[in-house]
């Protein structure tokens, strides 16, 4: 009886596990960087930078987003993967 609770609350948490590592790489914000909006500039200019898995973007205060997509891993730049 126990035994079985328990295999069956093993799988319910792989489960859980798996879906939630889905939802992980569906996400677009692995990486967040203001840049801007700093010292006693009149204008105020934001800029937002964020990269995941997939893709590099970066959106100016005009909120046009550039996105440069990764073709391939090893096209990533140094510090997102270990070696």
């Amino acid at each position: 009886m126990w035994r079985r609770l328990a295999q069956i609350l093993g799988l319910l948490l792989c489960i859980l596990g798996w879906a939630l590592v889905g939802c992980t790489l569906a996400m677009d914000h692995w990486r967040v960087a203001q840049m801007g909006g700093q010292a006693g500039s009149s204008v105020v200019v934001t800029a937002w930078y964020w990269s995941d898995l997939w893709k590099d973007c970066y959106e100016d205060s005009t909120a046009v987003v550039n996105c440069v997509d990764f073709g391939v891993l090893w096209m990533v730049k140094c510090g997102y993967t270990d070696r």
